[in-house]
């Protein structure tokens, strides 16, 4: 709600039975999205639809989280994020800090993926702004490891350190021991590249502890891995193997296929490391099909590395240069997919920065707005002449005082509607200025324009009271006729075009003669108020083909 909009104004809010049905399906979905993307994203969709339907503007910011976080989880990035960007903007207007804080921290992680990691940082940066607002504790150590893995994506391994070291330390004092292992587990990935080994092996043993305390299997797996690497490189190979040996029979029970190609990788990597690349070797061939069945292409390009390193070890120089090439057409690959996801994303962003510019500037109208109409209430002066002419201002063309063409479209379908339910007659005339571009090449625009008004003037003053008339775009006219038949909307159509032949134009400039060209229709039959239009069309083509200024029908 919008506090300086007067509650006059508002709309009436959504029934409870409807609310709490949005509220139903949001929270179901919500708590199946892991387990049932496509059943969330339903319940999601339903939601929306509904709280759109009646107007709960929460409950529309939860579906769209719903359904952007389901988007996210697919890697449809393009597709989430205008989804979570409106979520954003809903919670922003209700000041509904928990959703904002989900829709940042989805969008954060969006970027991340797209590898636009100074937006990503953004995002994840202004998540802990926003928890240390408003206090949640956890959700500030849930950014800190958040905030870490964006600096380890950016090679910035020492803030990562630093930012998962604080919130390893806020997770502790909360108590919170999922979040503690999950983030152990980070931390341990980002000692190994920076060769802090012995330190990586003490978080690994930590988070190993807490995983298996609450029975974290599939965070244990990854736990395992690190662990194995860490180990592998200070030379305990037998203890990496033991490491993988239970991620192998975790990935094969839970179907699981990064931590099975993790386990390839690694056991190639302790092969290698002792000298036997012909035992690397069928590891890194069943980790290469792994990795092609996931569609993990990052993993395939490290693995594609590998065995191009170890046929080359092994003398396979054929086989060596086939994986080479197989390596430079996928980076290929990867390297324009990834240009082709930042262009999208760059236009979704740029057109959702612009909606955001056009609501804010729409919004200050209208708090402009209703601020004036408010003080007009309560002060009892001009009201209704303010309304009324702030209406005229929406329907009424500026320059001929016309109604405009989308005020004509409304009243036009209307007119149809009741003359067909009650069976009378409706004309409509399509009215042209003959040789209008001539009239501005010749005499100029602002001539041009003084035609448009003056024609608008004598057709409104020779028209009858029960007509409509209308400026239909450029310099045509369009005068709806009701309860008019062609015999008596002719002559009416003539007193136009004779009053407009008629008039002396020389008022204006001494060389000025205008004159106009009117097409007419008034089939009963035609399916519906466009059909119809496009009849007097057709007469206005004839007219104008027959020597203009004249009425065709």
């Amino acid at each position: 709600m919008v506090a300086d909009t007067p509650a006059s104004f508002l709309e009436p809010p959504p029934a409870p039975a409807e609310v709490a049905q949005v509220e139903a399906w949001v929270r179901e979905a919500w708590e199946n999205r892991l387990a049932s993307r496509t059943y969330s994203q339903e319940l999601s969709q339903k939601a929306l639809d509904l709280a759109r339907s009646t107007g709960y503007l929460q409950g529309e910011g939860y579906a769209l989280r719903n359904l952007g976080f389901c988007q996210y989880q697919a890697s449809n990035f393009t597709e989430a994020l205008p989804l979570l960007s409106e979520g954003l903007q809903i919670a922003q207007v209700l000041n509904d800090a928990g959703l904002e804080r989900d829709c940042l921290n989805y969008i954060g992680a969006i970027y991340a993926g797209l590898g636009e990691l100074e937006r990503a940082l953004e995002y994840v940066e202004r998540t802990y702004r926003l928890n240390q607002r408003i206090g949640d504790q956890s959700g500030i150590a849930a950014s800190l490891n958040n905030i870490g893995i964006v600096y380890k994506q950016m090679g910035r391994e020492e803030d990562s350190v630093r930012a998962k070291l604080e919130g390893i330390e806020l997770a502790r004092a909360l108590q919170d021991q999922p979040r503690e292992a999950f983030i152990l587990c980070n931390l341990a990935s980002s000692y190994i590249p920076l060769g802090r080994l012995q330190e990586a092996v003490q978080v690994s043993y930590q988070a190993l502890e807490l995983c298996q305390a609450l029975n974290l299997k599939d965070l244990e797996a990854k736990v395992r891995v690190n662990l194995a690497e860490a180990l592998a490189q200070q030379g305990d190979h037998a203890k990496a193997l033991t490491l993988l040996d239970w991620v192998l029979e975790h990935a094969q029970n839970t179907g699981l296929k990064e931590p099975l190609i993790h386990y390839w990788i690694n056991v190639a990597t302790l092969h290698a490391s002792q000298g036997s690349h012909t035992q690397a070797l069928p590891a890194l061939q069943q980790a290469l099909l792994e990795t092609q069945a996931l569609g993990a292409k990052d993993l395939e390009l490290q693995v594609h590395q590998r065995l191009w390193e170890t046929h080359k070890a092994l003398g396979n120089f054929e086989r060596a240069l086939q994986h080479h090439e197989a390596y430079h057409q996928l980076e290929t690959t990867v390297r324009a997919e990834s240009v082709e996801r930042r262009l999208k994303v760059f236009g979704i962003t740029r057109d959702l920065e612009k909606a955001r510019a056009e609501a804010e500037i729409e919004r200050l109208k209208n708090v402009e707005l209703a601020r004036a109409l408010e003080a007009l209430h309560q002060a009892n002066l001009e009201k209704s002449a303010l309304v009324q002419a702030l209406e005229e201002q929406v329907i009424r063309d500026p320059l001929t005082r016309l109604y405009n063409r989308r005020h004509l479209e409304a009243t036009l379908a209307r007119e149809y509607a009741q003359a067909q339910h009650s069976q009378q007659p409706l004309a409509v005339a399509i009215v042209d200025v003959d040789n209008f571009k001539h009239v501005n090449d010749r005499f100029s625009h602002l001539i041009g324009d003084l035609v448009l008004q003056k024609v608008a003037e004598i057709m409104s003053q020779n028209a009858r009271e029960s007509d409509f008339l209308a400026r239909y775009g450029g310099e045509e006219f369009v005068l709806v006729l009701p309860q008019s038949n062609l015999e008596t909307a002719r002559p009416v159509c003539e007193q136009l075009r004779l009053a407009v032949a008629a008039y002396d134009w020389s008022t204006i400039h001494p060389e000025l003669q205008v004159t106009i060209s009117l097409g007419l229709a008034a089939d009963p039959h035609l399916p519906n108020h466009e059909k119809l239009l496009d009849s007097a069309d057709a007469r206005l083509y004839e007219a104008k083909h027959s020597g203009k200024n004249c009425l065709r029908y």
